[in-house]
């Protein structure tokens, strides 16, 4: 009888070797496909950066007669995000680092709506303007300037 439970320990013994030999295994591929991924990202110049280290910008969506004036590290995927969460079209108008979201705040407070939204005037208008025309990039961003999402 201490023969079977001899074997039925070792066999029970066995299998959670194997159970745990499984889960390295995946733990090791999981590792190895993470280090292929960032190896990738760098060849393509995306590289790995936390968020403390990408630029954070200010960026001007608008929605029908509304702006909305916010901050992101990726204002692209920002105005993708909002149009995915919204009935209507919105429009990424144009993005910087030069402002910063909360002075736009403050000097536009008296067209704020709601939190970050803000009546599309045009005095807002001019002053995105503006901005665009002081910047030395907004070639470059002519084509993100005319992105409308559904």
């Amino acid at each position: 009888m201490n023969k079977d439970k001899d074997n039925d320990f070792a066999s029970l013994l066995a299998t959670f070797l194997d159970i745990l030999k499984s889960r390295c295994d995946t733990c090791r591929y999981k590792q190895e496909h993470a280090r292929g991924r960032e190896a990738r990202q760098q060849q393509n110049g995306r590289g790995n950066l936390k968020d403390d280290d990408k630029p954070e910008y200010t960026y001007f969506i608008r929605q029908r007669n509304y702006v909305k004036v916010g901050k992101s590290t990726d204002p692209v995927r920002r105005a993708e995000q909002i149009a995915h969460y919204t009935p209507f079209r919105v429009k990424l108008l144009y993005y910087t680092t030069t402002v910063t979201e909360a002075f736009v705040h403050r000097e536009y407070q008296h067209l704020r709506k709601s939190g970050e939204w803000f009546v599309y005037t045009s005095e807002l208008a001019n002053y995105i303007n503006v901005l665009i025309e002081k910047d030395k990039n907004a070639q470059e961003r002519e084509a993100i300037n005319s992105m409308i999402y559904p």
